[in-house]
């Protein structure tokens, strides 16, 4: 990945402009169903999106394929913090969409394997069995962030 910089502010080595911020890689086929093996944002360049860039796209690749994948694992601490953090954003995505949540189609029309959408479900604490029954609870800060998402689609 690489982004386009002011060349009067950076020393930058290429003519164009251009630096490398981060890559990821990916198999051509992969026996366990990952949609990338690796990926990388510069130290420098942590915290800016590029991550979360590398990650939508790696989920474009799979829909193009017609996969439901994920990320190797075992991720790094940074890695599943990032990717739980865009999963995140997907799931209140379709929240916002429907009330009605069922997880396997969830996860047939985002390509993001079922066991990372219950993992991330889990880790937010969304997740509550009463009756037999699956309920999916939002605290007030998942529903401050639900309602952020309103307010930058209406723009």
């Amino acid at each position: 990945m690489m982004e386009k910089v002011d060349i009067r502010n950076e020393s930058v080595d290429r003519p164009d402009g251009y630096k490398i911020v981060g890559y990821f890689s990916k198999e051509k086929v992969s026996e366990q169903g990952y949609n990338l093996a690796c990926i990388l944002t510069l130290p420098s360049e942590q915290r800016k999106g590029y991550g979360k860039v590398l990650i939508d796209f790696s989920y474009m690749l799979s829909k193009k394929e017609n996969l439901i994948s994920g990320p190797e694992k075992p991720l790094s601490d940074l890695g599943l913090l990032s990717y739980r953090a865009y999963w995140l954003e997907i799931i209140l995505s379709e929240i916002r969409e429907s009330n009605k949540i069922n997880i396997k189609e969830m996860s047939n029309k985002t390509h993001i394997s079922e066991d990372d959408i219950i993992g991330t479900l889990l880790a937010n604490k969304m997740i509550k069995f009463h009756q037999d029954n699956l309920l999916i609870l939002l605290d007030c800060k998942l529903k401050k962030k639900l309602e952020m998402g309103r307010k930058h689609r209406k723009l």
